[in-house]
């Protein structure tokens, strides 16, 4: 008896793991990524590609990769995965996140980054298991409503074929 009781408990904490992996990894890309945008520039690391594909999806960074080559694009307003277009270091410590649930076959939760006048702003972040591990492939901002068209087809071809009327 005492044997299944200890299995049981070891099945219940690998289980409810599951989920604090999800939060502290999205705890702990956002705590990298605030910190490289609000670095000045002598202070970024040189290669960021190996942390990105770390904690992002394939077809995510496929999309931003695509639409940041695009010149003069209108699709991403500011960067993704903050949706601010500068960040200050000192807002890094109001960083909060939610509990991951499940949603349609992935993840999601909630995410709070500090920003100016010691506010917050509420992002959504979605996830999908790749290569066994939970990555993020959608951010939406939920404070304003908003999420930038990353995944329009119809927009990035828009973009595509004003950035090669551009270059004629």
């Amino acid at each position: 008896m005492r044997i299944m009781m200890l299995a049981l408990a070891f099945m219940l904490a690998a289980c409810s793991s599951g989920k604090n992996d999800v939060q502290s990894r999205v705890a702990a890309f956002y705590q990298q990524h605030l910190s490289h945008i609000s670095a000045s520039d002598e202070h970024k690391p040189r290669s960021e590609e190996a942390f990105y594909r770390n904690y992002v999806s394939a077809e995510t960074l496929s999309r931003l990769d695509k639409i940041s080559a695009l010149h003069e694009q209108e699709i991403l307003s500011a960067d993704y995965f903050s949706y601010t277009q500068d960040y200050a270091p000192e807002w890094i410590s109001r960083l909060k996140t939610g509990a991951a649930t499940d949603f349609m076959g992935g993840k999601v939760m909630d995410v709070w980054l500090g920003i100016e006048n010691n506010q917050r702003m509420q992002l959504r972040v979605y996830l999908r298991l790749e290569d066994n591990v939970w990555k993020i492939y959608r951010v939406r901002d939920i404070t304003d409503n908003y999420e930038q068209p990353i995944f329009n087809n119809a927009a990035i071809k828009r973009a595509e074929a004003w950035s090669a009327h551009l270059n004629d």
